[in-house]
């Protein structure tokens, strides 16, 4: 598991499974539902297809901006795995 962001928006967690917020019980979006990642006015999102974004963190954490590379790959791997088809 790694963390990413976090200041005033709690941070998110990715895994192998997919990412949720870090906060007691929140459900996890997995990779199969995320379309994309942005960066914009000091935020990271995650969209899942909604008009809002499923998931948002500040760029706090040094490695926040690196989140839209790692959901990229993911979504990837998981567009390519035999069991997503």
């Amino acid at each position: 598991t790694a963390r990413f962001g976090g200041g005033g928006h709690a941070p998110i967690d990715a895994d192998a499974d997919g990412l949720r917020r870090r906060r007691w019980c929140a459900p996890k979006v997995p990779w199969s539902r995320v379309l994309g990642v942005d960066l914009r006015a000091g935020e990271v999102r995650v969209w899942t297809g909604g008009p809002e974004p499923e998931l948002v963190t500040a760029m706090a954490g040094w490695n926040a901006v690196v989140l839209p590379r790692v959901v990229g790959m993911m979504v990837a791997c998981e567009k390519e795995s035999p069991g997503s088809r």
